[in-house]
């Protein structure tokens, strides 16, 4: 018997059955069409890119030393109240806190970022001072996070005008170098989102602060990037005769000096806490707020210096 004819027709049929049960190939995805090169931009581009980057970078330049400054002040209030702190734990003879409070004062100092570990390590009343340390930290950083979104859509609305205007004229090439740089700076108010968002400080799990940012009533008010750090009591000094009052903000918008039997109001305004008593005397606390020291500028020319007092 030739083998040859018993295997061959075999063979065809397993190949038939092979095809059937195969799946079809499926077609090539059609290419996306490729986005067109972006031409290297003119002398005269380039002139009119600068003209409206400069502004943009000089106001990057100038929140990035507003934070800076800030955050420094933050550190100005937290280590003296760190240091009373240590005072009071010692003087119940508390080795264990005062030794831990004054590790923490070691790492502010030297500017070392503590673990949560040491954090979670603290004693209550340190954790507690901690949780406002963070809450205003978070909240400078927020403030200077979204000025800094706000001066980029400024300046892609700008690059907008000028990428319509060059198009308008015909040099698409030029109009692309435009957009570039517009979708450049979008990507980076993209990217910039979810660091802000992941600034979020987890609480302590015990003694959280009573009257500290966080423990602050405000409801949905649009304000509540700044009136956690705004609600409470300040000390207003008048740097020009050095005299002192105590100004309570509540989160209703009512303000109240303890020397004036009726409240005012404040209000945000132009980047700026309008502040007007019930004799119609007006002040402008300027953002961001810096529990340390703010300005605040005052009718005829009279400056205060703000400062939070612990623990309100």
């Amino acid at each position: 018997m030739n083998i040859h004819r018993i295997l061959l027709p075999l063979l065809f049929c397993g190949t038939i059955a092979l095809a059937k049960s195969r799946p079809p190939t499926p077609s090539p995805a059609p290419l996306s069409t490729p986005a067109p090169p972006t031409a290297t931009p003119t002398p005269e581009t380039n002139a009119a890119l600068d003209a409206l980057r400069k502004p943009y970078d000089a106001a990057l330049a100038s929140l990035v030393a507003e934070r800076e400054k800030s955050l420094a002040g933050v550190d100005g209030w937290y280590l003296p109240n760190l240091e009373k702190l240590q005072d009071q734990i010692a003087k119940t003879g508390d080795l264990d806190g005062a030794v831990a409070v004054k590790n923490e004062r070691s790492r502010i100092a030297a500017h070392e970022a503590s673990s949560a570990e040491q954090i979670q390590a603290m004693p209550p009343s340190l954790r507690t001072l901690r949780g406002q340390y963070d809450a205003f930290l978070k909240k400078v950083a927020d403030q200077i996070d979204r000025r800094k979104a706000d001066e980029a859509r400024k300046y892609i609305t700008a690059l907008e005008g000028l990428q319509k205007h060059i198009t308008m004229t015909g040099d698409i090439e030029q109009a692309l170098s435009v957009k570039a740089e517009k979708d450049r700076i979008a990507a980076s108010i993209a990217s910039s989102a979810p660091k802000i968002a992941s600034t979020t400080l987890k609480a302590p799990e015990a003694a959280a602060p009573t009257a500290t940012p966080a423990a602050t009533q405000i409801g949905a008010a649009k304000e509540d990037d700044f009136t956690s750090i705004l609600v409470g009591q300040w000390q207003f000094t008048y740097e020009q005769t050095g005299v002192t009052t105590t100004v309570r903000f509540s989160a209703d918008g009512t303000v109240k000096d303890v020397h004036v039997k009726s409240p005012g109001h404040w209000t945000l305004r132009d980047n700026k806490i309008v502040i007007i008593y019930p004799n119609g005397q007006k002040e402008d606390m300027h953002m961001p707020l810096n529990p340390a020291g703010t300005r605040v500028y005052a009718d005829r020319g009279r400056v205060i210096k703000a400062v939070k007092l612990p623990g309100s």
